[in-house]
């Protein structure tokens, strides 16, 4: 209630009507800063911005009233009101460009420094994102997507401050005045293309998705075995092909040879995202990135088995005079031991 509010907020509110683009008595009152009053746009009217609004919701309408007199989608009474609001649409374009061509399009009022400072805190949540994408589109220092209210209030003070010491000899600059100047003069309306969007130039809102809807990243585990695994490993080999347990120089030679062959085959896991209409969605009306929430799909491959490390031990014994002398021997005790149990 107006009763409960601080004499800051009245200020605010008086100054700002709740609408940062509209504000009121002019102050030109210094400050300790060291900046004069900053200047706003008289009453908030962009009438350019208005008109090409307009402009759309014209062209809509009549394309809306030609399908439903070709197609008879619509009641008489639909299609009057149609009709209705596009004689109204069409009248208020005309009022426009007569104020337009009259220049009466709005001057400036100033404002004190720290109440222009401040202006950031009545915005509503459209307001801020409006604010911080046109940022981000044009380029301006320090706008990114991981901006909050601490970082806006620093950008807009910034052009509150370029604005205050621009004004000099009678032109006034407002802080979105300094803001369009990063636009150029060409890109005050219409889209353009930065990145993977299209972008309404005048409101800095995404319209719609222009770029890559899949990507895929690689990532690389090394499943390292532990001291005690590999011993494991390597004593089942060798007793099975030396019919014995390693020696500690033996164990320090596989264990080493295992380790490098682990490090050099990690395990690959490949994941493909895919965006969706839902997640694309989403990165427009958010601001975000088109692929949280998108679908996944992940392949694992390469990697060492304990088949291959075992490998590492017994290729290099089976070259050995041991292993042959072992097998030998196993191989002629088995026969003989089949041939007493044959007899």
């Amino acid at each position: 209630m107006a009763g409960d509010e601080s004499e800051l907020q009245k200020i605010i509110r008086d100054v700002t009507g709740g609408d940062p683009k509209a504000l009121g008595t002019p102050q030109d009152t210094d400050t300790e800063s060291g900046y004069g009053p900053a200047y706003m746009p008289d009453g908030g009217v962009n009438l350019v911005k208005q008109y090409n609004l307009l402009a759309e919701q014209v062209s809509e309408l009549q394309h809306t009233i030609a399908r439903a007199s070709s197609g008879g989608s619509f009641s008489g009474a639909s299609l009057g009101a149609y009709q209705s609001q596009l004689m109204k649409a069409q009248a208020k374009m005309k009022s426009l460009e007569a104020k337009m061509a009259s220049g009466t399009s709005g001057g400036y009022k100033a404002i004190d420094y720290e109440t222009a400072n401040l202006i950031p805190t009545t915005w509503d949540a459209k307001q801020i994102k409006e604010f911080v994408n046109k940022g981000i589109m044009w380029g301006l220092p320090g706008f990114d997507v991981g901006m909050g209210m601490p970082e806006i209030m620093s950008a807009w003070n910034e052009l509150v401050n370029a604005s205050s010491l621009w004004s000099v000899g009678g032109k006034k600059w407002s802080p979105w005045d300094v803001m369009d100047s990063y636009g150029g003069k060409d890109q005050k309306f219409g889209t353009m293309t930065k990145g993977d969007w299209v972008y309404d130039v005048a409101t800095g809102e995404r319209l719609k998705y222009v770029g890559k809807t899949a990507r895929t990243t690689e990532s690389e585990q090394l499943n390292l075995s532990s001291p005690e695994d590999a011993q494991v490993i390597i004593t089942q080999a060798l007793r099975e092909a030396l019919g014995r347990a390693p020696n500690a120089e033996e164990l320090a030679k596989f264990k080493a040879s295992i380790s490098g062959y682990e490090k050099a085959h990690p395990q690959v896991t490949t994941v493909t995202e895919t965006a969706t209409a839902e997640s694309i969605a989403a990165a427009q009306a958010t601001g975000g990135d088109v692929f949280t929430g998108a679908s996944q799909k992940s392949t694992t491959s390469g990697g060492v088995s304990d088949a291959a490390r075992a490998a590492l031990v017994t290729a290099p014994t089976e070259e050995t005079k041991e292993y042959g002398k072992y097998q030998g021997g196993t191989t002629y005790f088995d026969a003989l031991m089949q041939m007493v149990g044959g007899g």
